[in-house]
């Protein structure tokens, strides 16, 4: 009996059903990855957005005139509470790499420490304003820059990376 052909039509066929899934399984991951990294884009950009409403709106309620101190606490405190700040922090906690969680604290904080000064002294002309809005400024560009090779984009670095685009007030 002639063995060589159903052991050859057999074995193309283990050969062939491999390579199919072989390469099922490889077009599966790459859109897992795809919609992995379509997620991230997503937290990423809640929490940027986020942070530029908080220092938005904190900035709008410092230049609120006729507030009482307890009036301008209360609204520049609702104004990081309104951006959904800390939701969008705690998402991204969940979704990016450690490194990245790390420079979106160090955002927060920079925030934070805006937020203090104008309970403080509601002013958005003065020298420790602007200061600290410059370290805010600058951890938001090297954060962004951090989230843009994360997610694989090419292209020229974010142009604020390391530079304030306003009046140096860094020492």
């Amino acid at each position: 009996m002639d063995w060589i052909a159903p052991v050859s039509t057999i074995g193309g066929a283990i050969v062939g059903v491999g390579s199919a899934l072989l390469a099922e399984r490889l077009r599966w991951r790459r859109e897992g990855n795809q919609q992995w990294a379509q997620q991230r884009r997503a937290v990423y950009q809640e929490f940027v957005m986020a942070s530029s409403r908080a220092h938005s709106q904190m900035r709008a309620s410092a230049l609120k005139s006729g507030l009482s101190d307890s009036e301008r606490f209360s609204q520049i405190h609702e104004a990081i509470d309104s951006s959904q700040l800390w939701q969008q922090r705690q998402a991204l906690s969940l979704t990016a790499p450690s490194h990245i969680v790390a420079l979106a604290s160090e955002v927060t904080r920079a925030l934070e420490a805006i937020r203090n000064l104008l309970i403080e002294a509601p002013s958005i002309t003065g020298d420790r304003f602007l200061h600290l809005r410059a370290v805010y400024w600058l951890k938001n560009a090297e954060l962004r820059e951090a989230m843009r090779l994360d997610l694989g984009m090419s292209g020229p670095p974010d142009p604020e990376v390391g530079h304030y685009r306003g009046p140096d007030p860094l020492p």
